[in-house]
């Protein structure tokens, strides 16, 4: 492989260094003659932004000492993600949980239904951000006191890759403890004003959202060496932006108070694999007595298989005390229920079948099942649309008026377009606003020249300008040149509704039929469809007798 640096000085570039062999002497000679000329060489990255990796979650995840099929059994594992640029942002973050050995582990592994590999999107310079991932543990006797390597790899465009290092999940024996306990989960989208969820209750959370949810509890007064508390939360529903975490006891010199973790490392715990004192702990400290944790989270899509909806949470406080690791007592106890809602789109024509050049009304509706604004909605009927999904107006579809019409899609923007043009191919709205619990309705006229059926499909749905709601309109627009039967005279336009047999009718032929002549039964068909049909014979026009029917079954 060939590699190269560039290397400048404040006059003139000197040239390229190779490391590929054969090159490096081509290039001694100016070298030397370089720094002998007193000119310091400055290296120039081909990355402009320098990135680092740092856990931030305790290595500790166990199971009930007890009962491995009660307790908890989820943990949460997180990295740091930080841009070290003063000046230039990493673009196109990427975080990959890594196992250094092959999965499935039987004991550890990540929970199923979430993700190992998060997109981080940009980070700014001299900014952070975390990527959360959650290690569950088979619930088995035999999973104690089993262990499992890992790392997370970061990779930007802007950035050259870089790792945490090689840490060791450890599966421990927690003993529950009442000294522990949940006092309440609140969450909303306002930190000053949040709604507390009693146990069993339920959060309800919308797709594009940001809340807060806060989770109150207590451990022993003084705290604990190690104390890590945190909501199961997984992180294909939930991306975490931010932690903070307060405690009424603190006297660690290494956690800060108010902590931007969820991980308190009162003690300095060694996690250095390679030490002779892994797992345990390297100074003196304790964090913990009232402690609170206020989660600002980012809902990114519905649950899908195997998470449910609502999807249980519990709430943990876990730490290590003394010689050995509890947890709260009442974490059974403790289960909460998110409920994640989603805006949707549908759409629908009126007429459903309209003859070629006619005119039929499409009406897009948009719901928001949330009590908050939505903002930056838009979608597409577009063949050539960039948004995700599947939109397009098939062949022969042309917009009709110039009217669009819109109602309740501007509660705070005005949304595009004001006008259509007649002919257009395709329409694309944007800066739609809804009211909380509102709808949107959009209205226009399309016609169609041909005999056929178009079906119709929309764009994804997107709020916040770019959250995918996943949500689609379809509908389908019928076009005939005239009913079924009604387009000529032929024998072969014509539509047989019913059919009468006169055969067992005891009148014989060519006689005239006399008043309160009854023929026959007629042969039954769908029953139901015909009560008693009455029919009068005419024989002369100034008298013409009466002829009863039998009750028929139907025709």
């Amino acid at each position: 492989m060939l590699t190269y640096k560039k290397y400048t000085t404040n006059t003139a570039r000197a040239g390229t260094v190779f490391s590929k062999a054969g090159c490096t002497a081509a290039y001694l000679f100016v070298g030397i003659a370089i720094v002998l000329a007193g000119v310091v060489l400055q290296p120039h990255s081909a990355f402009a932004a320098d990135i680092s990796v740092t856990p931030i979650t305790w290595d500790i995840i166990g199971l009930d000492s007890n009962d491995p099929q009660t307790g908890p059994n989820q943990f949460p594992v997180g990295v740091r993600v930080c841009n070290n640029s003063a000046t230039e942002d990493a673009t196109d973050v990427i975080a990959t949980f890594n196992w250094t050995e092959p999965d499935p582990h039987p004991s550890i592994n990540l929970r199923a239904g979430t993700d190992d590999i998060l997109q981080l999107g940009s980070v700014p310079a001299s900014e952070c951000v975390d990527a959360y991932y959650e290690a569950e543990v088979v619930r088995d006797p035999a999973s104690f006191d089993t262990m499992r390597n890992y790392f997370v790899k970061v990779i930007s465009t802007s950035a050259a890759p870089a790792s945490s290092p090689i840490r060791q999940l450890y599966v421990e024996h927690l003993i529950s403890q009442n000294r522990n306990a949940t006092t309440d989960v609140l969450y909303g989208t306002d930190p000053g004003g949040l709604t507390s969820v009693e146990p069993g209750g339920t959060l309800s959370m919308m797709v594009g959202g940001t809340y807060y949810i806060k989770l109150v509890g207590s451990t022993a007064t003084q705290g604990y060496n190690q104390l890590e508390t945190f909501i199961n939360i997984p992180n294909t529903i939930f991306r975490i932006l931010e932690v903070t975490t307060d405690y009424t006891a603190d006297t660690s010199a290494t956690v800060g108070n108010p902590n931007d973790k969820l991980y308190g490392n009162g003690c300095l715990w060694e996690n250095n694999i390679n030490s002779e004192n892994l797992r345990s702990c390297l100074s003196t400290g304790k964090v913990g007595g009232g402690t609170e944790i206020l989660y600002k989270v980012e809902i990114l899509q519905m649950p899908g298989a195997p998470l449910i909806n609502p999807e249980p949470i519990q709430t943990l406080y876990y730490d290590f005390s003394g010689s050995s690791y509890h947890y709260n007592a009442d974490y059974s106890l403790s289960t909460r229920y998110i409920e994640i809602i989603n805006a949707s789109i549908q759409k629908s024509f009126d007429p459903k079948v309209i003859a070629p050049g006619g005119t039929s009304k499409i009406t897009f509706t948009i719901t928001n099942p949330g009590p908050d604004e939505l903002t930056g909605v838009k979608f597409d009927d577009d063949s050539a649309s960039t948004l995700p999904g599947s939109s397009s107006w098939p062949t022969g579809v042309t917009v009709a008026s110039t009217t669009v019409g819109y109602n309740g899609c501007d509660a705070s923007s005005s949304p595009t377009p004001s006008l259509l043009t007649v002919g257009d191919t395709s329409v694309a709205f944007d800066n739609i606003s809804i009211a909380g619990f509102g709808t949107c309705t959009i209205e226009l006229d399309v016609t169609v020249a041909a005999d056929g059926t178009y079906t119709n499909t929309t764009s994804h749905l997107l709020i916040n300008g770019s959250t995918d709601t996943e949500s689609y309109g379809e509908d389908s627009l019928t076009v005939v040149s005239g009913p079924p039967g009604a387009t000529g005279c032929a024998a072969e336009d014509k539509v047989v509704m019913a059919t009468w047999d006169f055969s067992n009718a005891t009148q014989t032929a060519g006689t005239e039929v006399s008043s309160g002549t009854t023929f026959a039964p007629l042969p039954a068909t769908d029953p139901g469809d015909v009560g008693t049909p009455t029919a009068t014979v005419y024989t002369n026009a100034t008298n013409p007798p009466a002829v009863n029917i039998p009750s028929v079954a139907g025709v």
